[in-house]
This record gives structure tokens, C-alpha cells and sequence, in this order.
């Protein structure tokens, strides 16, 4: 049986400092990781579908918000916007998001919704899947 007591770290095995590294984890950070994100994921739609007409637009105050349009549609559309210490995600066939960021268990800079950290691919593909797949009709394709 090993006694915990004697047990000595290895240079490799020193605790993780969360503390720093939540530091330089801000909502910022968090929003522009995943303002790259959907601003890829638009752009790889489109490639598949020229006549998809999805447009990235951004806002003129400060980059604090922007949105994902159908552009063939009258107002169909996912909001983003940074507001204090939470991002907000709301719009057409999403549920509404709040984020806020955090360290994953993995040791990353991520988004944490409802507790839950989670990966920017997949906060975009929630807030992007009925747009860009159901046409804004929300009927699934």
C-alpha cells in the first residue's frame, strides 16, 4: 500500500494553476475564439451551397456583437453579443445561451453554459444548426 504521505511530485506533475490561468481567460477572449468560429463555420456554409446566402455581419460598436443572416429570408437570423461578464446567443431555431468563461477540465480557455464548459465547434453548431440546415424554414432537412 502506498503511503500519500511520502508521495513527492515529479517537475511535471505540479498542480495546475487555475487561478492564473482563469486569470487570462476573460469573456473576451471567450467571445473572440468563438466570433472565429461561426465566422469559419458561415464561410464553410456557404462553400458547400453558393446560393445559400449567409452573411457574417458585424457590428459598429466595438465588435460586442454581430450576427448570422439568411439572407434569402425576411429576418431570420442568430444574434451574438457580449455583454459585462456573459456573452448571449439567441435567435432563429436556437435556444437562448448565456456564457461565461472558464477552465475545462482538459485545462482550456472555454465557454461555460449552464455549468457546462463546453467546445466553440459545438456552440456554434447549436446556435447555427437550424439556419443553416433547415433554411430558416424549420423544417429539418
Amino acid at each position: 500500500m502506498t503511503d500519500f504521505r511520502t508521495v513527492h511530485l515529479k517537475a511535471d506533475d505540479r498542480p495546475f494553476n487555475w487561478v492564473r490561468a482563469r486569470d487570462q481567460c476573460s469573456i473576451a477572449v471567450v467571445f473572440e475564439l468563438l466570433t472565429r468560429t461561426v465566422r469559419q463555420a458561415t464561410e464553410d456554409r456557404n462553400s458547400l451551397d453558393q446560393a445559400a446566402g449567409f452573411e457574417f455581419i458585424t457590428d459598429q460598436n466595438g465588435g460586442n456583437s454581430y450576427a448570422v443572416v439568411l439572407r434569402k429570408s425576411d429576418g431570420v437570423k442568430v444574434e451574438f453579443r457580449r455583454e459585462g461578464r456573459y456573452a448571449h446567443i439567441e435567435g432563429h431555431g436556437t435556444d437562448k445561451m448565456r456564457l461565461r468563461a472558464g477552465i475545462s477540465p482538459s485545462k482550456e480557455c472555454v465557454a461555460i453554459v449552464d455549468g457546462v464548459p463546453l467546445t466553440y465547434w459545438y456552440i456554434a453548431s447549436q446556435a447555427l444548426d437550424a439556419i443553416f440546415f433547415d433554411g430558416g424554414s424549420g423544417r429539418p432537412r
